[in-house]
């Protein structure tokens, strides 16, 4: 009997060997959250330098290809960035904070970087915690300014106000004018990493770093976000770009997809928790049933041997 309670304290102390591991896992598995909107976003790359394009007819054939897929009916939002989030690929940079000693190695801190658009992040249903947007005013005069992203904002200016400080990224000084909600960037099972955006910048703009839409333009990736029927969207992107140039083959896809190459992992690592916590359970069960029916057949057969000993002593004085 004192093994029998044992287990029952043992499985209520223990979540993992209760349903409660069961509910948990299921919980987790469905929860991840990557802190994107990505729901009915197509994204397509247009690989023009594969095609001829120089700079200036790259940079016409983008703006005649926006203009068409803003006026599309079902389009809420348009808008271009250099990498794609939880994409391939990731583009970390150097930078100091003006008015700080640089560290004692001499060695700049390092974000990640991104190159992106006006509504880039409303494309990509990314709220901005304070601040704004890049506006058109600030991309086509080249003013540098940047967003910066939670993690950023904890790391290096803890408990204070990010927005109007200045960093240096080579030799330019950026000033912070946004603070967006942090994204997973890299990975799904690690926390949200200092990011940092860049805005996009016309050809012919002083840039640094060098990195930038003009060296990138080529490798610019376009997001429109639908209200719905995001694959009638994405046909009509193609469409379009076939009306524009013939000669091009490029193929758009939704960005739920290239996001649930990271987000099915992780569920299936959360389900086959939870399915170990329903065997542990399963296990524990039938342990317990057994003890259950080991201690009632003990017990019964002790009743037993004690009539048969008192029956056995009446005999015996008879």
């Amino acid at each position: 009997m004192n093994d029998l309670k044992f287990t029952c304290r043992q499985l209520l102390k223990n979540p993992g060997f209760t349903s409660v591991a069961v509910i948990r896992g299921w919980q987790r598995a469905q929860s991840i959250d990557t802190g994107l909107q990505t729901k009915n976003v197509v994204v397509a790359e247009l690989p023009l330098n594969m095609h001829g394009y120089d700079q200036s007819r790259a940079v016409a054939f983008h703006r005649s290809l926006m203009e068409r897929l803003e006026s599309t009916p079902g389009v809420i939002s348009v808008s271009w960035a250099l990498i794609v989030p939880l994409g391939p690929r990731l583009w970390n940079g150097g930078f100091t904070i003006e008015g700080r000693e640089p560290a004692p190695d001499s060695r700049n801190l390092v974000a990640n970087f991104n190159v992106v658009a006006p509504r880039f992040f409303e494309t990509l249903g990314v709220p901005f915690l304070r601040g704004r947007d890049f506006s058109d005013l600030e991309v086509n005069s080249g003013v540098p300014d940047v967003i910066v992203n939670e993690a950023m904002v904890r790391r290096f200016w803890p408990g204070e106000n990010a927005l109007g400080k200045h960093v240096k990224i080579g030799t330019a000084s950026c000033e912070i004018i946004g603070v967006v909600k942090d994204t997973r960037s890299v990975s799904l099972g690690e926390p949200a990493e200092p990011s940092l955006y860049l805005p996009m910048l016309p050809p012919g703009a002083d840039r640094t770093p060098s990195s930038s839409l003009q060296s990138n333009i080529f490798d610019l990736k376009l997001f429109v976000r639908a209200g719905s029927r995001p694959r009638a969207v994405a046909n009509s992107f193609v469409r379009y770009t076939q009306a524009l140039d013939s000669n091009l083959r490029i193929s758009a896809s939704l960005l739920d997809d290239n996001i649930d190459r990271w987000v099915s992992p992780a569920r299936l690592g959360a389900l086959v928790s939870s399915g170990l916590g329903l065997m542990a359970l399963l296990l524990a069960s039938v342990e317990i049933y057994g003890m259950v029916l080991r201690h009632g057949i003990l017990r019964r057969r002790s009743t037993h041997t004690r009539n048969w000993r008192a029956h056995g002593a009446r005999c015996s004085t008879h």
